[in-house]
């Protein structure tokens, strides 16, 4: 019966576990515990799938290292998806890394998070850190609108009889029609850039000159801003597809790198991901498996159960037994049957013996000496036959 139970208790266990993990699978497999357009998010709010897409024709790769590794990729194209605009700054290490990479050949395409809400007044971003806020020698991050000279601006969109906002129209520049770029696309922000520098080229605007996608060349290779990170999306890549499109924002570049790390997503070197990377899953499950196996040992002894206890009658009462008993069970473990007699006698002989006459112990001795030359012992009769020396009144009489 006890077997039974564990059995069951540990089968109920399985069962548990096994939902958990397929609960947790389910969890990331919809990818919504991921900020938008993550390429790790499959929803459509997530940019997984033209990450999986672009693996058949380029080398795709995430990164989750810090800012200040982007200039070890070599002539890539960087998407930053889904940067909400008040984060458009950076440490100046990783400002240096980001120009660094850039003027190498790379290039770094930003797309902003769409929204049709007004901004509030007052200073955009984030607030610096603690840290820098407490400590006036702290080098403040370098805003990239500053750097770049240009800002985000704001021009409401208009909505239909339901009050939905309405995508707005963006039409492609005169000057690069000769790209295969197509004329309009639909932009689902009220955002736009208000371009400050001669130095950027506005491939799509609004209607008012209001500028959604626009690049610049530094050094060897250039920076491209986006209003809209709608078109990177997989609802996009499903309703509203614009291979083109994407295409010109990628380039001839024969790697892409989708940026994870501006969304929260970052590498932590932990316990589980040295695991990840050196294929310990099999010593992990067989950890598992011992300690399930000693647990189990623990719970129920793995001897097999002597079936006469089955038999017994459950409601028998077991007496326990008192000292003078376990005395005699451990003599009998620890002393042969042979040698009780002389250890019995020779601790009689120290401390009785002097009340003894010397003719008894001679009679006592022959007792004994009869026993061992004999080829059966019976340590009971040696016994009886000491006892009736040791009070037979003719010895007693003897002495007298």
């Amino acid at each position: 019966m006890k077997r039974a139970t564990n059995i069951t208790l540990l089968l109920l266990l399985i069962a548990f576990l096994a939902g958990l993990v397929k609960l947790f699978h389910l969890r990331f497999e919809a990818g919504d515990v991921y900020p938008e357009y993550s390429s790790l998010r499959s929803d459509p709010l997530g940019a997984k799938a033209l990450h999986e897409s672009l693996e058949n024709l380029v080398d795709v790769q995430r990164n989750y290292r810090q800012l200040t590794a982007l200039d070890s990729y070599d002539k890539a194209a960087v998407l930053f998806l889904g940067v909400p605009p008040g984060e458009l700054e950076c440490e100046a290490a990783a400002f240096k890394a980001i120009e660094a990479f850039v003027r190498g050949g790379g290039r770094l395409v930003i797309a902003l998070l769409p929204s049709y809400d007004q901004p509030p007044t007052g200073p955009r971003g984030p607030r610096p850190p603690a840290a820098a806020q407490s400590d006036p020698d702290a080098t403040p991050p370098v805003s990239l609108t500053n750097a770049w000279n240009f800002t985000v601006a704001y021009s409401a969109v208009s909505r239909d009889i339901r009050g939905v906002y309405k995508p707005a129209r963006a039409t492609l520049r005169s000057e690069w029609e000769t790209n295969e770029l197509p004329e309009n696309i639909d932009i689902h922000t009220a955002r736009f850039f208000d371009n400050s520098d001669g130095y950027w080229d506005v491939a799509y605007e609004r209607q008012g000159n209001r500028a959604v996608v626009m690049e610049r060349k530094v050094g060897s290779g250039t920076i491209v801003l986006a209003a809209d990170s709608y078109y990177f999306s997989n609802e996009a890549l499903l309703k509203n597809r614009q291979p083109e499109l994407l295409s010109w924002f990628i380039g001839q570049n024969q790697k892409v790198v989708f940026d994870e790390t501006h969304l929260g997503v970052t590498e932590s070197p932990g316990v589980a991901a040295l695991a990840r990377k050196y294929r310990l899953h099999g010593l992990f499950a067989g950890l598992l498996l011992l300690a399930a196996l000693f647990v189990w040992k623990n719970s129920s002894s793995l001897i097999p159960r002597d079936f006469r206890d089955e038999l017994s009658d459950a409601s028998e009462v077991v007496v326990g037994r008192d000292a003078a008993a376990g005395f005699v069970n451990i003599m009998r473990r620890n002393i042969r049957r042979q040698d009780l007699l002389g250890l019995c006698l020779d601790e009689w002989k120290q401390t009785c013996s002097q009340q003894v006459t010397r003719t008894r112990l001679e009679a006592i001795q022959r007792i004994i000496d009869e026993d061992n030359a004999r080829d059966e012992h019976d340590p009971v009769r040696v016994y009886r036959a000491i006892s009736q020396t040791l009070h037979d009144r003719r010895l007693r009489l003897a002495k007298e």
